[in-house]
């Protein structure tokens, strides 16, 4: 643990990469990369929290996923249905801005977002079951939001616009996970069914984007705390992601030709998609026979 790093310095490093009093911003984040750590779990989310709206103030907003579990279609279980207290599966920050008493969260029952701040009531109140998973970028977007990966420059995470190239281009309705799962959700104090139509799939290409930023500088990058970290201008970024997808449908595909999000379509592979799901028919048979 290096106790250099303290509140204060996340503070200035988060400054430093670009942030102003007043911004709207989107966070994705992995706080345990920042080297930051308190007495407990409960003290240190709090200060993620207070960190944010220090550096941010009244007059900014503070956005991230509060993604929650989904079931397969026929899977379903009535007596678990979302609302603003279902547990998020987006991570700790997530997790922290949830438990902050001045925090909102949209309604949409797989994929909500929760904010803080001047600007998250406008954002996120009519992000529900009738909205497409990605709708709020496009507000984030017209507010000239910047987008903070804090730790999560990996494979994992693409930057924020990606997904929603890949909706503004039609990609999520195609996803081969589509249709496929859902919740129950409270809605006026009744139970309704949602199945999720649209899906994000693999974030593995988003990686790609980084050089074309840095072209077009539209992303800096720094470290906050002990985190490899940038801040991306959402606007340029998403202009330059939707030029180059447009053009190369090509370019939303990952390198790995196991995944089913990216390899597992008739649009990517074509009839390869046969020989593909059959190779992955063997390999779950195999599986199931090995552990039987």
């Amino acid at each position: 643990m290096d106790k250099n790093i303290t509140p204060e310095l996340i503070e200035e490093h988060l400054r430093s990469i670009g942030i102003r009093a007043g911004d709207c911003i989107f966070v994705t984040a992995d706080l345990f990369k920042t080297g930051l750590f308190m007495k407990s779990r409960k003290h240190l989310l709090e200060s993620w929290v207070q960190i944010f709206k220090k550096v941010l103030t009244n007059e900014g907003t503070l956005i991230v996923a509060s993604y929650s579990k989904a079931y397969p279609f026929f899977a379903i279980n009535k007596d678990n249905p979302f609302n603003h207290l279902t547990k998020t599966t987006s991570g700790a920050l997530s997790l922290a801005l949830l438990n902050d008493p001045e925090s909102i969260r949209s309604s949409h029952p797989t994929n909500s977002y929760t904010g803080w701040g001047k600007h998250a009531k406008d954002i996120l109140a009519t992000h529900d079951h009738t909205s497409k998973c990605y709708d709020v970028t496009e507000k984030i977007i017209n507010l000239s939001g910047k987008n903070l990966m804090l730790g999560t420059i990996d494979g994992k995470n693409a930057p924020m616009v990606f997904h929603y190239c890949q909706q503004v281009l039609g990609y999520t309705l195609k996803d081969p996970f589509s249709n496929l799962s859902g919740v129950f959700y409270e809605q006026g104090g009744s139970i309704k069914r949602f199945i999720r139509k649209d899906v994000g799939g693999c974030s593995s290409a988003g990686n790609k984007l980084y050089s074309h930023f840095i072209e077009k500088d539209c992303i800096d990058f720094g470290r906050v705390g002990a985190a490899q970290s940038c801040l991306i201008d959402c606007k340029k970024s998403f202009e330059v992601s939707l030029d180059l997808i447009s053009k190369n449908s090509k370019f939303v595909i990952c390198d790995d030709g196991s995944c089913i999000s990216c390899y597992g379509r008739f649009s990517n592979s074509g009839f390869l998609i046969i020989p593909f799901y059959i190779k992955k028919l063997f390999k779950f048979i195999f599986k199931i026979t090995k552990t039987a």
